[in-house]
């Protein structure tokens, strides 16, 4: 399989307004919300270099949907718009 057509293969959880970031050859797609319109927490990783499926990671403390990802220092970042301020969970 392609490694686009892997990337782009259906999550584990099917969601919309998920945030993605990569790290050490790894793509990480965070929290969204479901087809049925909850917000959720799940991670879900996908090894760049063998390719072979996504795998559910640690799920975030909190629901996001809408959100910003980045990497830094060791570890992931999140922001959000609250209220017209920038929240940064660490």
């Amino acid at each position: 399989m392609s490694r686009i057509k892997l990337l782009l293969q259906a999550l584990a959880t099917g969601r919309r307004g998920a945030a993605a970031v990569t790290v050490d050859g790894c793509v990480y797609v965070l929290g969204g919300k479901t087809p049925s319109g909850p917000c959720c927490k799940s991670v879900e990783i996908l090894d760049w270099h063998d390719m072979q499926s996504w795998r559910k990671g640690v799920d975030m403390f909190e629901c996001r949907a809408g959100h910003a990802a980045a990497f830094m220092n060791g570890s992931y970042s999140i922001g959000e718009v609250r209220h017209q301020l920038t929240v940064l969970v660490l």
